[in-house]
């Protein structure tokens, strides 16, 4: 066939896609073929083979939530416009769903000059019984009355309470038998529980309850119940094994609010009471070895800082009274070991009952052994006595 419009390819790069657009569509049926060049710069061609047809009529609308509501046995009716941009012509409206909700339209058939647009109504109604939440989906369609072009709009409607419901239903863990301490993944399977829970609910009624659980071998036992159950209590009885401690039970009213309860029994993860006493046993025997090694360094530090000291001593002798030194070193040969002596003088002067002078000097002989830091104290007294005659002194003799 002959070319209608060729247009240009137009790449959408965030997608990497192209497209191509026009301001004015063929009246006639047409096809698309695509031609162009690959990175090799062969020429290609790509043909849609599905015949694309305008159409002279639009339909448009949208559904308001606030104003079509649909509640249970009401009716409610939903606007939408039809415009015909093409010549003169009648056309035939039709409205489907799935529910069955959809009672007919307000203009079956229609007559519209080029550019003309009229309402269209569509009216559904909910039975009595039907649950909140139940959602149906319906399918506008306006054709011209020769068949040759049509257009279709596809809009959805949910049923809801004729008053809002924000409350969920309750939900109460009533009673638990058993429980599955000290259990692992080799005993869990010996051991048993059971909830017993009770349900609730204000509003518009219970819908359903039903348990969340992993496990594949339990027991559940519900009372039977009406959904729309209102001011009743229902109660239900959940047994399985402890390889399953965890489940929670979900319970919805008929407006789909919801609420769960968890009975959880899974044993603490925690260290057992052998693990505890290994650890602290552990830290126990690690902080006496770092007092050990601390001890011990102190004492090879003050060793060898003793050694040192010991080096730059002098070797001084006791033997010369006249020196009267306050510090003397000696060396044991045999023993190896080192000495020094330290003297501390007090001199006591009294008076005779003979009006003589007698002055008492003590002096304290204190030896330290640097081995052993075995302390030897002796002490050694002596006497002088000393005569004054006028200016003179004279020695009158000495008492040790």
């Amino acid at each position: 066939g002959r070319v209608l419009q060729t247009l240009t390819l137009q790449e959408n790069e965030p997608l990497t896609e192209y497209f191509a657009s026009s301001s004015s569509l063929p009246t006639v049926p047409f096809r698309c073929r695509l031609e162009g060049k690959d990175a090799g710069s062969s020429t290609f061609q790509r043909l849609i083979p599905s015949v694309v047809e305008t159409s002279i009529c639009r339909l448009q609308g949208s559904v308001d939530p606030v104003v079509s509501r649909l509640v249970p046995g009401g009716t409610v009716t939903v606007p939408f416009t039809l415009t015909n941009s093409g010549p003169q012509g009648s056309f035939s409206i039709q409205a489907t769903d799935d529910k069955g909700f959809v009672t007919g339209v307000s203009q079956s058939v229609v007559t519209l000059a080029q550019g003309q647009t009229t309402t269209v109504t569509v009216t559904l109604r909910a039975p009595p019984a039907v649950a909140f939440g139940t959602t149906t989906t319906v399918t506008l369609t306006a054709q011209t009355s020769s068949a040759g072009s049509y257009n279709f709009l596809v809009f959805r409607i949910t049923v809801t309470p004729p008053e809002p419901d924000n409350v969920p239903p309750s939900c109460e863990v009533r009673a638990l038998y058993g429980n599955c301490k000290d259990t692992d993944k080799h005993s869990c399977s010996g051991r048993t529980f059971t909830a017993t829970t009770a349900y609730r609910d204000q509003g518009y009624g219970l819908q359903s309850i039903i348990p969340r659980t992993s496990a594949t071998n339990y027991t559940w036992t519900v009372e039977q119940f009406a959904p729309g159950l209102v001011d009743s209590t229902i109660t239900a009885n959940y047994t399985a094994n402890c390889c399953s401690p965890r489940v929670e039970f979900a319970v919805s009213d008929r407006v789909g609010n919801y609420e769960i309860c968890t009975v959880d029994l899974t044993p603490p993860g925690g260290l057992s009471g052998g693990a505890i006493a290994g650890i602290v046993i552990g830290v126990l025997l690690a902080v006496a070895i770092i007092v050990f090694i601390i001890v011990y360094c102190c004492c090879i530090r003050r060793r060898k800082e003793e050694d040192k000291t010991d080096s730059h001593v002098v070797k001084r002798s006791d033997k010369t009274e006249k020196a009267k030194s306050q510090d003397v070193a000696v060396r044991d040969a045999e023993q190896g070991r080192h000495f020094w002596y330290k003297f501390a003088r007090k001199q006591e002067v009294t008076t005779s009952g003979s009006g003589n002078i007698v002055m008492k000097k003590t002096e304290t002989h204190e030896t330290r052994v640097k081995v052993t830091k075995t302390v030897v104290s002796e002490t050694r007294q002596v006497e002088h006595k000393v005569e004054f005659k006028g200016h003179k002194k004279v020695k009158a003799g000495m008492k040790v």
